[in-house]
């Protein structure tokens, strides 16, 4: 892959109290990658960075554990003042950059093994998968830096794109320790007036498509899914013991037959695929309550059921060389017909008869 030229003029000159967050899985490539950050650039682990003292206000690359996601410190440093109180005012996080070993991503993305049983999770109990990890880092990122004995492959690339097409994207072979530098610390490739004002939030394509206002779109890489109507839970747990091929990535809620009062939420990240309990539908709620955010209300009244309110279900699909028409077949083949939706509804005070696992996974069969 040839190396991302940069244009000095873009490179954030104003630094100081800029932050930029690193994230990988932590393998002997990845881990001699650190090295040439920190003689490229001041880089501190995590740990250092948030001990007691105070720091002086230059910019600053934190390398972070697996278990703490990018996105979340993002969205929490980014809503309250820890710091410009460490680092003075306007201090920020500019860069989200994840660093990928070529040579394992393949089979990190089929991993469902718990980040624990590699010592890297926050606690023996986190059962958060390698492949959730993983494909979180990817489209959490403004930049991905790529490392390994071999070249990624094209599929490799067009599995990130897929995930992160707004990513800026460089080989680590192809950089020089003041090329590494710069590419680090420059704002995205492909949004140069972030230079004048740089954000490290990124949102993932995933969450793009479901908050499309648009009829269900169809591509060989992203599809959505919206119907009306509830799954049947075997149908469904077939489904997902055996998902149609080239699926890489898909969030979304689920409306199961039977449980009329709240939703379930669909995660599937890489090889990995799972359903856990969500929250309530407004059509179940019998307070009266209602959105008090305008566009949410408008939003959830444009889609409004005239017979089952916003109970549907809402599955955004990234993936390679997905086939629309299979996927919107065998999802169909899981719903209830709308007579036995309805009457199921007429019965809705009966109790429900979903199993959880202590994590707050569905157990569907």
């Amino acid at each position: 892959m040839s190396p991302v030229h940069l244009d000095p003029s873009t490179i954030c000159l104003n630094s100081a109290g800029f932050v930029h967050l690193v994230a990988a899985l932590p393998t002997p490539t990845i881990k001699s990658a650190f090295e040439r950050m920190r003689a490229a650039m001041t880089a501190q682990t995590f740990a250092e960075f948030v001990g007691p003292t105070v720091l002086e206000p230059t910019e600053r690359t934190i390398i972070l554990p697996p278990h703490i996601e990018t996105s979340f410190l993002v969205e929490n440093w980014e809503g309250c003042d820890y710091l410009s109180a460490r680092l003075g005012e306007g201090a920020r996080i500019v860069n989200v950059i994840t660093v990928i070993d070529t040579d394992f991503l393949s089979d990190q993305l089929e991993s469902s093994e718990s980040i624990s049983a590699y010592g890297w999770g926050k606690s023996e109990q986190d059962t958060r998968s390698v492949a959730d990890i993983v494909v979180g880092q990817i489209e959490s990122a403004t930049h991905l830096l790529l490392t390994g004995r071999l070249d990624a492959t094209d599929r490799l690339h067009r599995l990130l794109g897929v995930l992160n097409p707004l990513a800026s994207r460089c080989r680590l072979e192809d950089l020089s320790p003041d090329g590494l530098h710069d590419f680090m610390v420059s704002p995205r490739a492909s949004t140069p007036e972030s230079s004048s004002n740089p954000s490290a939030r990124v949102v993932p394509p995933w969450l793009d498509l479901l908050h499309s206002d648009g009829e269900t779109q169809y591509s060989n890489e992203q599809f959505l899914y919206r119907k009306s109507l509830p799954f049947d839970r075997a149908r469904l747990a077939q489904w997902l013991s055996h998902p149609p091929r080239g699926l890489v990535r898909g969030k979304g809620t689920l409306w199961l037959a039977g449980e009329h009062t709240r939703g379930f939420g669909y995660s599937c990240a890489g090889s990995v695929h799972r359903t856990f309990a969500g929250g309530p539908w407004w059509a179940g709620r019998h307070d009266g309550v209602w959105p008090t955010c305008e566009e949410q209300r408008r939003r959830l009244l444009e889609r409004w059921h005239m017979q089952f309110g916003d109970r549907r279900q809402e599955i955004a699909f990234l993936g390679l060389d997905l086939d629309p028409s299979e996927l919107t077949e065998t999802l169909d083949a899981c719903l209830v017909s709308e007579d036995a939706a309805l009457d199921s509804l007429s019965e809705i005070t009966s109790s429900s008869h979903v199993s959880q696992h202590s994590a707050g996974r569905v157990e569907l069969h």
